[in-house]
């Protein structure tokens, strides 16, 4: 039942009543609070509050509030968050807080935005703040209530500013300045993610502009289950237009000279626990970036591209990266870091790699240029190669007092396509060398290295550790390239033409104090070619053996044996590490049979080369600036010459070998069986020009160009040129016994027909001794003209010899100023043309001398003479006594067997005239003048034959020479005395004469003679003044008998002469009563 009493009713309206009046009372009290509340009253007290939350002292100038919707709306000005010395200062002329109070009443602060409107910021470093006194240490526990009661919305800044403390360099502390600082934070809460995104310019002292930068990304505060806080970031820095430089002053004091260069943009990305561990990416990229990493570079090293990405993991002693991964440029390192935390003692590092790759152009640059041993390596690393690394583990330790030092516990991967160039070494190429060294023992497996000429593949194992590497045992096998060798050696190139390699094998073992070497070498398959037209063939057996030694300091080569063609020998050296100049290498080889080069070079098939032979290499210092010496021993080699000299035998000496020819000094030759000393250079070996200086004290002729098998040149001394295309006489000097001297010049060519042009010059010769060297003996004039040729197929020399002669004797007559050209073959020696003076007058002539094999040579002579003087043709032409003088001039022939038998052998004819003589000491005209005492017919003075002699104007003749006997049926000479004609013969060999002669004394008959023969004169003439007497002449030349001749024993071609010379009437001879006294006339 419901009770609706008006009493009732009355006072549910009074309750409501009261309560209206109670709420409008309390809205209108909160209203005058709200109206008349001041929060500037309560501003020290917010500063208490805040300090003691922040742990920093807080100083606020103003505050204003005011209520919007749900929120209350807090405007601080002049807000100030530490102070000084804080590491961490706030300084906003103008922050807004927009809070919802409403959580007030639960405590929980719910900031739905904070705007910083020009706010500065310092950020300290912890020598330059000092706590404040005033400011409490807040508990953790407060801190995490806070944190957990309070949340933002959004956090925006307005052109703020950051200041940040640098490390200390110096006196004045510098600081990174931000500028122009704006952006966000949004949901800003305790274990929840908060959006940030922040953006400047940034700016380090020394830094002539500002960087651009920006931060994007998330962070947030956890807490974890032991209640203690931890910050979670995933955030991304790009900073642009960076000025590298401006890091020197923060790390002078820590790296010593230190030095950037280069401006370049900087991404960084950070993912995780600072304070435990995070994900980081960096990239950096430059078009001009330098680094000087310090003070033993003197170069910087440039750097284009740096990737960088890990995870950083912090320990209770150790810090560490792990899954780094490191590119710079073409440089990639994967692995692993941990070192001791700073000041940790004693400090350590571990290094472990992975699948990381490093190029020899980055090793080389990151190398200390200013340091000694590195520089070496520097300029001996040739710019090429990759060193690979699958895997690698490396300690370090340092503590105080003792040594740093490195520990590889292993390492595994390749080098690929490494070279390596020590001074006048060969090149070392490493194009494969696979690594795998664990726990002290190293191993490697298919290398491929190339050093200067070897090709080889290697495999082996030995130990390592921190001051020892040994080689138990490397087994090596390849090829060596003879082209390269040549060029390790610096050969020209294109001297030798090389076919096929040799297959080599070795085994290297020891420790890097003392290593052991041998090395065996198969030549079986080796060709040489020279340009020259040497052929070098190898035999089955043909190899090299060699066993060394080095250590750090020096390579040793013990010994060594070679085989190969027609060489045998052996090897020693030495070589001082880093010390070109040291270098020492020594070779002999040995040439058993010269005959066996001959298959070697077709020249020498033809020379028929023979003997044994030595070859010394000695090599001393740089190979690129000392060329090796090479001496060439001869032993009783021997080998044809040409066809016009005897063949060349027991050649001994030595002969100094260069890459572009050689030379000898007196070299032991015998030329057929004369001995010659011989220096020799010859000058280009792809085309030859050899030079030859002889001596000789004894040359048979027969041994050179000349068939004589007897005569012999003296003091032979000669320089000869040789080369492709002959023989060059630059002069020879020699003599002949009789006196001949000569210097000969000229050449003799190698082409057929091979002509011989020589020019001959003498200060005196005998002719006869020049002829006898062209004159052959019983046997055949040398051994070359009995070789393989046949006569009818051999090819005729051409010879022609051009002589002048100051003087010399042509078979006993003496003559000056001689020319005339020799012209020498099998058959005949021609000299011709043949001009030569003797005395005031001279001659042309022509010798031939024919060669009559198995016989006595022939000389013939023909030509004019002009001027001679008599008595020098009568006396040493003819060797006779001397009774005619007078000037002669003729024609002449003459022909005869060389040698002993000429006289017998010869024959001629000869045409003379002779004017203005005198015969002397001529014992048939004294004789007839005594038989017929001419003074007591004539009135006339003779002269004295023997003292005077008789003068002549003219005397004539034609003669015959017939197996040494001189004919003449025309010999007359006409004086003022008289006219004599003679008719008859002289045997030059029994030196007995039979003559006819007739006298016709010229003059007037002031006697008469009362006693004359009755056939004895003859009275002509109408004047009775012409006398004639006639006599025979007979006996040996030196003692003559000489008588009167009856007319009636003349001769027809007698009394022809007597007409033609004597003028006797031809009457006379018809009507001999006119030599009674009859005269025809009167009858």
């Amino acid at each position: 039942m419901t009770n609706n009493s008006p009493t009732t009713s009355t006072g549910n309206r009074r309750v409501l009543s009261g309560l209206l009046v109670i709420f409008i009372l309390i809205g209108s009290w909160v209203a005058y609070f709200l109206i008349t509340f001041d929060l500037n009253d309560y501003r020290k007290y917010l500063e208490k509050e805040l300090s003691d939350l922040l742990s920093l002292p807080v100083r606020i100038d103003k505050i204003n509030y005011n209520f919007h919707e749900t929120n209350l709306a807090l405007h601080f000005y002049g807000l100030q968050l530490g102070d000084a010395t804080s590491l961490l200062q706030v300084n906003t002329p103008d922050a807004i807080l927009d809070l919802q109070w409403r959580g007030l009443f639960i405590q929980q602060f719910t900031f739905t935005r904070i705007d910083l409107i020009g706010p500065e910021i310092w950020i300290r470093r912890n020598n330059a703040a000092k706590a404040s006194p005033t400011a409490a240490a807040p508990s953790p526990e407060m801190d995490q209530v806070a944190l957990s009661s309070t949340s933002v919305r959004s956090l925006e800044i307005f052109d703020g500013t950051v200041h940040v403390d640098l490390p200390d360099s110096g006196t004045t502390q510098k600081q990174l300045l931000m500028t122009g600082l704006r952006g966000d934070l949004s949901e800003i809460r305790l274990n929840q993610p908060s959006r940030l995104h922040l953006e400047g310019a940034m700016q380090l002292p020394g830094q002539g502009a500002s960087s651009p930068w920006e931060l994007r990304g998330e962070a947030s505060l956890q807490l974890d289950e032991s209640g203690r806080l931890h910050a979670y970031t995933d955030l991304a820095l790009s900073i642009k237009q960076f000025e590298f430089n401006a890091l020197n002053a923060l790390l002078a004091d820590r790296i010593n000279k230190f030095n950037l260069a280069g401006t370049g943009d900087l991404e960084l990305r950070l993912k995780g626990n600072p304070g435990k561990a995070f994900d980081f990416h960096t990239a950096l990229s430059s078009d001009r970036l330098e680094i000087l990493p310090g003070p033993a570079y003197s170069t910087p090293v440039a750097c284009r591209n740096l990737l960088a990405s890990g995870q950083f993991m912090t320990g209770k002693n150790q810090l560490g990266i792990n899954n780094l991964s490191l590119k710079v440029d073409e440089a990639h390192l994967a692995g692993a870091i941990q070192w001791s935390r700073p000041g940790h003692q004693p400090f350590s590092a571990r290094i472990s790699l992975v699948n990381s790759r490093l190029t020899i152009p980055q090793i080389k640059q990151w190398l200390p240029d200013l340091h000694e041993s590195w520089e070496t390596v520097r300029e001996n690393l040739k710019h090429h190669g990759t060193v690979f690394f699958e895997a690698a583990d490396l300690q370090f330790h340092a503590e105080e007092g003792t040594r740093n030092s490195w520990q590889l516990d292993s390492m595994k991967g390749e080098i690929q396509q490494v070279s390596w160039q020590s001074g006048a070494a060969p090149e070392l190429q490493i194009k494969s060398l696979p690594f795998d060294l664990q726990k002290g023992r190293w191993q490697t497996d298919d290398s491929l290295i190339t050093m200067g000429s070897l090709d080889i593949s290697a495999y082996g194992h030995g130990e390592y550790g921190h001051d020892r590497f040994s080689v138990t045992s490397l087994d090596f096998s390849g090829d060596a390239l003879p082209e390269r060798l040549f060029s390790d050696w610096y050969v020209p190139k294109g001297a030798w033409k090389t076919r096929g390699k040799a297959a080599i094998s070795g085994h290297l073992q020891g420790s890097y104090k003392q290593f052991s070497l041998d090395l065996q070498a198969d030549l079986s398959r080796l060709y040489l070619n020279h340009p020259a037209g040497l052929k070098l063939t190898p035999g089955e057996q043909d190899k090299l053996s060699i066993h060394a030694s080095f250590s750090p300091k020096e390579i040793k080569l013990d010994h060594g044996s070679i085989k190969w063609s027609a060489a045998k020998g052996h090897l020693t050296g030495s070589y001082l590490i880093g010390d070109p100049d040291s270098l020492v290498l020594d070779a002999l080889l040995t040439i058993d049979d010269l005959t066996r080069l001959t298959e070697a070079l077709p020249l020498l098939d033809k020379l028929q080369l023979h003997g044994q032979a030595d070859l010394s290499i000695a090599q001393r210092g740089r190979r690129d600036e000392n060329r090796p010496t090479m001496t060439l021993t001869l032993r009783d080699a021997g080998l044809r010459a040409t066809r016009h000299i005897a063949d060349l035998s027991l050649i001994n000496g030595r002969i100094n070998v260069t890459p572009d020819g050689l030379d000898t000094e007196n070299l032991s030759i015998h030329l057929g069986e004369s001995l010659l000393t011989v220096k020799a250079k010859l000058d280009d070996f792809t085309d030859p020009h050899l030079t030859l200086d002889i001596k000789a004290a004894t040359v048979r002729a027969q041994d050179i160009i000349f068939p004589s098998p007897k005569a012999l040149l003296r003091d032979l001394n000669g320089h000869l040129e040789i080369d492709r295309a002959g023989l060059l006489f630059a002069p020879v000097e020699v003599r002949l016994d009789g006196g001949t001297d000569a210097t000969v010049s000229g050449t003799i060519d190698f082409a057929p027909p091979y002509p011989v042009m020589l020019d001959i010059t003498s200060d005196y010769a005998l002719i006869s001794e020049v002829i006898d060297l062209w004159a052959s003996g019983p046997a055949a004039k040398k051994q070359v003209e009995a070789k393989a040729i046949a006569p009818a197929a051999r090819p005729q020399s051409s010879i022609r010899i051009t002589a002048r002669v100051k003087a010399g004797d042509l078979y006993g007559m003496r003559f000056h100023d001689a020319a005339g050209v020799i012209v020498p073959s099998r058959e005949r020696l021609m000299i011709h043309p043949l001009d030569f003076s003797v005395g005031e007058g001279y001659c042309n002539a022509q010798v031939l001398t024919d060669f009559v094999r198995g016989g006595p040579s022939r000389l013939r002579v023909s030509g004019h003479a002009e001027d001679v003087d008599a008595l020098e043709v009568y006396r040493e032409l003819l060797n006779q006594e001397n009774i005619l003088r007078g000037t002669l001039r003729g024609d002449f022939y003459l022909a005869g067997d060389i040698g002993s038998n000429f006289l017998r052998s010869s024959h001629g004819r000869f045409s003379i005239q002779i004017k203005d003589g005198v015969l002397r000491q001529f014992p048939v005209l004294s004789k007839v003048f005594s038989l017929l005492n001419v003074s007591q017919i004539f009135a006339l003075q003779l002269p004295d034959m023997d003292l005077e002699g008789m003068p002549y104007e003219i005397l004539t003749a034609n003669f015959q020479l017939d197996k040494g006997i001189l004919r003449s049926e025309d010999l007359t000479i006409r004086s003022e005395a008289m006219n004599q004609s003679y008719t008859g013969q002289l045997d030059l060999v029994s030196k007995e004469v039979d003559l006819a002669m007739a006298i016709h004394p010229l003059g007037t008959v002031d006697k008469i003679i009362t006693r004359i023969p009755v056939a004895g004169w003859l009275l002509t003439g109408k004047d009775k003044a012409l006398l004639t007497a006639h006599f025979s002449v007979s006996g040996p030349v030196d003692d003559v008998s000489v008588m009167i001749m009856p007319l009636d024993t003349l001769s027809e071609p007698t009394i022809g002469l007597l007409r033609r010379t004597l003028g006797l009437p031809f009457k006379l001879l018809e009507d001999p009563q006119i030599l009674w006294g009859g005269d025809p006339d009167d009858e």
